[in-house]
């Protein structure tokens, strides 16, 4: 008898034992699934609200492309020409004024070294000391050989604020047109990164540096 309900006993606990062992499984199963599905969700809500937002972006930096390789096309024209600095910058201000007004009010004007000579579109007259060959927008355009080339964010000389460039080398290998582009526009555009409204976008180049946050 006594041992009858020792086997009872056993064969209750092992009951009980295999009955949570296969509760804790529905439920862990149950739980995975749901967080498989939320996780789905929120990825693909994400990459939807990204994708959104990068083409407006990149829309945003072909427009400033297109304007950098027009212009650029002019002053290698005009150069070749025979065009002096005086020429060139009076065609620079007029382009830039022109850009800023029927284009966007984020292209601050076009600039660079032409022929030697350091031409703002803007009329913005530098330091004595400063020099354009070893600006970032300068030895980036260099680097990329005659392709337009975006310039990884960085302290502007004129305004003390943070700016992005386009630059790209003219066809005498020596000359660079820039433009300068703020970052107003992609500070918006990384607000409007969310998930259901919830979260915040970040903006970053391909060297890991924050853009816009």
């Amino acid at each position: 008898m006594k041992s009858k309900r020792g086997r009872n006993r056993i064969q209750f606990i092992l009951t009980l034992a295999i009955t949570l062992f296969a509760l804790g499984g529905i439920a862990y199963y149950t739980f995975a699934s749901f967080y498989s599905v939320a996780m789905e969700d929120a990825v693909t809500i994400g990459k939807n609200s990204v994708s959104q937002e990068a083409e407006e972006l990149n829309n945003f930096l072909l427009q400033g492309l297109d304007v950098l390789q027009v212009t650029g096309l002019v002053v290698d024209s005009m150069m070749r020409d025979g065009a002096g600095p005086d020429e060139i910058e009076k065609f620079l201000l007029q382009e830039s004024e022109d850009y800023a007004r029927a284009i966007d009010r984020n292209f601050t004007g076009i600039y660079g070294v032409f022929d030697g000579v350091y031409l703002d579109g803007i009329g913005w007259v530098p330091d004595e000391d400063y020099v354009p060959q070893e600006r970032v927008w300068y030895t980036t355009a260099l680097a990329g050989g005659g392709r337009p080339m975006v310039v990884s964010p960085y302290l502007d000389a004129q305004t003390g604020s943070i700016m992005i460039s386009v630059s790209q080398l003219l066809s005498d290998g020596k000359s660079v047109g820039s433009l300068d582009i703020v970052i107003d526009e992609m500070q918006q555009m990384s607000k409007n990164i969310t998930l259901n409204g919830e979260g915040f976008g970040v903006i970053i180049d391909k060297n890991g540096l924050v853009v816009a946050h």
